[in-house]
Formats: structure tokens, C-alpha cells, sequence
């Protein structure tokens, strides 16, 4: 698992390692592209959990302000 670990727990330095690489793009890349479906599939899951991350980490903030 690229962005989650096992059990679906972030895990947030492979998170970090793609944001702050650019790696967004070759993920939505292997997404659409790749020609095995568990690749895909293990693309689109990534993009999901940085996703959710990215929302749960600025829910978190707006709460402390």
C-alpha cells in the first residue's frame, strides 16, 4: 500500500514524500493509465487517503482557530 498502511492507517511519510514531489501526477497517471487493475486501484486508494488526509488535517486547524 502506497499511502495507507495496513488496516487503512495513513501513513503520512509516503503522504508527504508525494506532496511534496509531485508525485500527484504520476499517481493520477498510474490511475488512468496503468494496465494492471491492482495498480489502479492501489493509485486511486493513494489519492483517497491523501485526500482525506489533506481534509482531516484542515478540519483540525479550523477547529483550533
Amino acid at each position: 500500500l502506497i499511502c495507507c498502511a495496513p488496516g487503512f492507517v495513513a501513513n503520512r511519510t509516503n503522504q508527504e514524500i508525494i506532496l511534496n514531489n509531485d508525485g500527484i501526477k504520476l499517481v493520477v497517471a498510474l490511475t488512468m493509465h496503468a494496465k494492471n487493475e491492482i495498480v489502479q486501484v492501489e493509485a486511486a486508494q493513494c489519492l483517497a487517503c491523501i485526500a482525506l488526509s489533506i481534509i482531516h488535517s484542515n478540519v483540525n486547524s479550523d477547529m483550533l482557530c
